[in-house]
């Protein structure tokens, strides 16, 4: 599989149940305006690395923008390796309880 450009557009919710616990843990991205370039499985094509670009609110309160690098190519990193930068803007935390109380 090779994808050059991937744009995902809207709202995404990520929720995950903890283990031994009743209450559900999320977090929403929204306002998702996302790209992702150079998707591949094919090992002749991992000369690039797989980069995600996103901006959007998160948690329907700050406003956010991300880069991610997933380095495709090296075999002597992990294959879970990547870099990561972004900023996020001003927020009340409480914005957060959704995802962090659950998960305490």
């Amino acid at each position: 599989i090779y994808i050059d450009t991937l744009q995902v557009k809207g709202d995404i919710t990520y929720q995950e149940k903890p283990a031994q616990k009743e209450e559900v843990a999320e977090i929403s991205f929204n306002n998702l305006d996302a790209y992702l370039f150079n998707i591949t499985t094919v090992d002749s094509m991992t000369n690039k690395p797989m980069h995600l670009f996103a901006k959007g609110q998160l948690a329907d309160t700050a406003n956010f923008e991300v880069n991610v690098l997933f380095d495709m190519f090296d075999r002597h990193v992990p294959k879970d390796k990547f870099t990561f930068t972004g900023q996020v803007d001003q927020m009340p935390l409480s914005a957060l309880n959704k995802i962090l109380r659950p998960v305490a």
